[in-house]
């Protein structure tokens, strides 16, 4: 199926695997179904919580945790004053899958030690 071009060391134990397919290098397509996982054991633990809701709770923890990674301020013009208003957005479009399955390694570590001591 795959060939296995090398293979390096992550935090938390992790292994990072990257192949070579027709002479072009991927990355691990196992990372799919690890990384789709740990989103699901999140989103069982929260069933009230829609899709988008977890997704925008995990953008916020993850650019906090990481100095503000992916934060974005934008500015839009209000045309009938005139004026310009700012907000801010986590926009995590370059995050690397690694990164992110290390983070959801972790926060669903953290997670599930808070939901055990309220549950003692």
């Amino acid at each position: 199926m795959y060939n296995p071009l090398y293979v390096s060391g992550a935090a938390v134990g992790m292994i990072l695997v990257y192949y070579k397919i027709g002479g072009k290098r991927m990355r691990d397509p196992e990372r799919i179904e690890r990384i789709m996982s740990m989103v699901q054991q999140l989103w069982k633990q929260e069933p009230d919580m829609r899709f988008f809701q977890l997704m925008a709770v995990l953008e916020s923890r993850y650019s906090k945790d990481n100095n503000a990674f992916g934060r974005r301020e934008l500015f839009e013009k209000e045309e009938s004053r005139g004026s310009f208003f700012t907000y801010n957005i986590v926009d995590l479009f370059y995050l690397e899958d690694d990164k992110l399955e290390t983070f959801l390694v972790s926060f669903l570590a953290e997670h599930q030690a808070k939901k055990d001591s309220i549950n003692e």
